[in-house]
């Protein structure tokens, strides 16, 4: 795959990078941690064929990078899911959360050793929303929020990083929203979403990367941990990427790293459950998440990349009726692919 030359994509806006494109001998041969130093993805493991290949596209081609406005919005925030009720085969319900859980005490190859999640990434194309659903919320508006985190279930320590959309009526009719966003509260702290600006927005058939990770765990044992938090952002647009990463510091703070979720959810609007935006399909892909040992810091207990089985299936149901908001299909092994699909809540 030859690499695309600078020249040959747009000038970028005043205040952007661009990191250059590496070739075929470049995306084999370098080593992880100099692809951390140049500011890139770390690689997959090749056996990983999709995921993989969409590392391959990104990295093979030239990127903006982008130093991001942010906006913390203390109105809209995400909740640890409510109404949970009883865990039958691996799956349950809740009122605001749909999709897939990795739970504590759930390892990848060595179920005796308690494991701490450093990791979680996914990609997905985002979604045109569109209407309301009937769930009893004061908000006249509609949400969605998509996101891959750290921390979370049945906590309210969370670390987390998606995508919004949110249907807003108006005079002339409705209008839609799109946008990236994180959360960081490692200290059980009501902090709301805060939103990141990219230069070109994201709007419907975008295709988004997100990782959330306290450290950075390579294939040959490596690790990178500095007592800071990352979110990556990636946003890819026809021909265009964009690539941008939040930073946070996690010295002396309290974030468990007990979970990783993969979660559609309908969030809190002033303290009320927002409605839930109808929002078709997702296809939440390359989802994965990795592990380490803990307390043990013998790079040799660290487990990237591997299959986690049984993963927990989160349904979304209407507090009010019952009816269910959203269906979870199941997780496909290592790299799969978590479908969440909207249900009519009326």
């Amino acid at each position: 795959m030859p690499a695309i030359p600078v020249e040959s994509i747009r000038p970028p806006p005043e205040g952007t990078k661009v990191r250059p494109a590496l070739s075929e001998e470049e995306m084999t041969n370098l080593s992880d941690a100099e692809l951390v130093k140049r500011g890139y993805l770390r690689r997959p493991d090749p056996k990983q064929t999709e995921h993989f290949n969409h590392w391959k596209k990104i990295v093979s081609r030239p990127t903006y990078i982008f130093e991001p406005e942010v906006v913390t919005d203390n109105e809209v925030r995400t909740a640890i899911p409510e109404g949970v009720q009883q865990i039958v085969s691996s799956t349950t319900t809740s009122y605001n959360w749909g999709g897939v859980v990795y739970q504590p005490g759930q390892p990848t190859d060595a179920p005796q050793i308690p494991n701490r999640w450093a990791a979680v990434t996914a990609w997905w194309v985002t979604p045109k929303v569109t209407g309301l659903t009937s769930v009893g919320s004061t908000d006249t508006n509609a949400k969605l929020l998509i996101w891959v985190g750290i921390d979370g279930w049945l906590t309210n320590t969370v670390f987390q990083g998606g995508t919004g959309h949110y249907v807003i009526q108006g005079a002339n009719g409705p209008a839609t929203d799109d946008f990236l966003w994180y959360q960081y509260n490692p200290d059980d702290l009501p902090i709301g979403l805060t939103r990141v600006s990219l230069p070109p927005g994201v709007g419907p058939d975008d295709i988004v990367n997100v990782t959330v990770r306290t450290a950075a765990i390579f294939p040959d044992g490596s690790t990178i941990e500095d007592g800071n938090g990352y979110i990556d952002f990636i946003l890819r647009r026809g021909h265009d990427v964009w690539i941008t990463t939040i930073t946070r510091g996690l010295a002396g703070r309290i974030l468990g790293n007990t979970s990783a979720e993969w979660i559609a959810e309908r969030p809190q609007f002033s303290g009320v459950f927002s409605n839930l935006a109808n929002f078709g399909h997702i296809s939440i892909n390359t989802s994965y998440a990795s592990a380490y040992a803990d307390p043990d810091p013998d790079p040799t207990n660290y487990y990237p990349d591997e299959a986690v089985t049984p993963c927990l299936m989160v349904n979304m149901i209407n507090p009010n009726t019952g009816n269910t908001l959203s269906t979870t299909d199941p997780h496909i092994g290592k790299g799969g692919t978590i479908g969440v699909t909207w249900r009519n809540s009326s």
